[in-house]
């Protein structure tokens, strides 16, 4: 069973290019023709504005600013992405990245709204998979074509970087693992690492199914499914009166034996 539609690409009349993600079906949503402000001068961009590591995002790139190396450029975009963590050394010391140079993972291409700008959704910590207690300081980027020859970066070639603010006081839940649409076979188990940016209580469902109840501030498990199909894990976190959720799919395919 399909409980949501990964993503509904609209084209509107503007030009403007809309990727909406993870919508439920069986639905009737109205959807809004979604106005990008673009920020004079900045190569990239977040909205919201001074995300944490725990928040879902939409990095924007104008491939007009900075060095201009991807500007008119009409393939495929791709970013060559990580984190600048409070483990780096500097700011050349990437953490948590997600494809190698020079591939064209679907993971990191990123849509085209309109001529030279593109944008790209995700939660940070599942994205990169960022383990419990790692603090996140910014998102790192060099964006390429497919096999790395034309790159867009910084004015005078220097990394693109975008600052990730601390969580602060407000309760905050995400899951590290696992990945968005994660594939598993019928009989198989994976890890659910789930964290908070305090302590609470944090329960976890398979789709209606509670699987996981404990109070504290990172969770860790491993889980069998045993529905074929599409399927939906939700996390809840409670704390000093606050509560906060976040949702991922995942598919079981049927095994052939």
């Amino acid at each position: 069973d399909v409980s949501k539609i990964d993503s509904v690409v609209i084209n509107w009349p503007s030009g403007i290019r809309q990727v909406i993600p993870s919508l439920p079906i069986y639905q009737v949503h109205e959807i809004e023709e979604h106005v990008i402000y673009v920020p004079q001068g900045a190569v990239v961009w977040t909205e919201p504005a001074n995300p944490t590591q725990f928040d879902d995002v939409t990095v924007y790139f104008n491939a007009q600013e900075g060095d201009g190396g991807l500007a008119g450029f009409t393939g495929e975009v791709y970013a060559h992405t990580g984190v600048i963590t409070s483990q780096s050394g500097n700011s050349g010391d990437w953490k948590y990245l997600i494809a190698d140079w020079g591939t064209s993972d679907p993971r990191i291409r990123y849509d085209r709204i309109e001529d030279d700008l593109y944008s790209l959704s995700f939660n940070i910590t599942q994205y990169f998979g960022i383990q419990a207690g790692d603090q996140v300081e910014k998102l790192a980027f060099v964006f390429r074509n497919a096999n790395g020859s034309i790159t867009g970066r910084e004015t005078g070639g220097a990394d693109i970087f975008a600052d990730i603010a601390p969580a602060g006081d407000e309760l905050k839940v995400a899951f590290s693992k696992p990945s968005e649409n994660k594939i598993v076979f019928e009989g198989a188990s994976f890890t659910v690492d789930v964290q908070a940016s305090k302590n609470a209580r944090i329960t976890v469902w398979n789709n209606e199914e509670e699987i996981y109840n404990d109070s504290l501030q990172n969770a860790s498990f491993s889980f069998t499914p045993d529905e074929v199909g599409t399927n939906m894990l939700r996390v809840e976190a409670r704390s000093g009166g606050q509560t906060v959720s976040k949702e991922t799919s995942y598919s079981v395919w049927a095994s052939s034996n």
